[in-house]
């Protein structure tokens, strides 16, 4: 049976004086399943504590602090989760080059966090290393703080990777179109 070349995720935009390059987030099905129950459970506690805030009763005033507190704990729980269960669904990471700068996205139904690197401080553009923690510890599944990905370089005295929903091939087609585009993106930057 002969195989067929897969297609590349991602889609490259030539915009002149910028590339903007945007591929989906990995989707690792157990953590979905996981994130997507948890949800739920979320929800009906949720549900549940709005309820009980409709609910005539007398509590005395530590019991009703307390409550507050949990209240805002469990809501910024559910925003985090939510956040990145939306993120592994339907997110998708846009990488903005210039000849100044790369901006790394990650974009969910439109609300989109972004953090420029200035090409000045950029070093060693091209395939990220794995580090012994990465390859123990993979956190692939999550957006931005991750840091993982095919695609690296060195930013003063950090190394930051981005596409990481990526493999090695389609990482050196980017960095080859990258590099195309803006050959101050190489290897050896200064």
């Amino acid at each position: 049976m002969v195989v067929n070349p897969p297609l590349p995720k991602h889609k490259t935009e030539d915009l002149g004086d910028k590339l903007i390059i945007s591929m989906p987030s990995r989707k690792i099905l157990p953590f979905i399943l996981v994130f997507g129950i948890w949800s739920l459970f979320w929800l009906s506690m949720e549900i549940g504590l709005i309820a009980a805030i409709f609910t005539p009763s007398k509590y005395n005033i530590l019991s009703v602090s307390l409550f507050i507190i949990w209240f805002i704990f469990w809501n910024l729980l559910g925003a985090f989760l939510l956040y990145n269960l939306f993120w592994q669904l339907i997110g998708k990471e846009e990488i903005r080059i210039t000849s100044q700068s790369i901006t790394i996205s990650q974009v969910i139904l439109g609300y989109k966090r972004s953090k420029e690197y200035l090409a000045e401080h950029m070093k060693e553009f091209g395939i990220a290393r794995a580090t012994m923690h990465e390859l123990m510890f993979r956190r692939e599944g999550f957006p931005i703080g991750s840091n993982l990905g095919m695609i690296s370089f060195d930013y003063g005295a950090r190394t930051f990777k981005f596409a990481g929903s990526i493999e090695e091939a389609e990482a050196k087609q980017i960095i080859a179109e990258i590099q195309q585009k803006f050959p101050q993106y190489k290897k050896q930057m200064s």
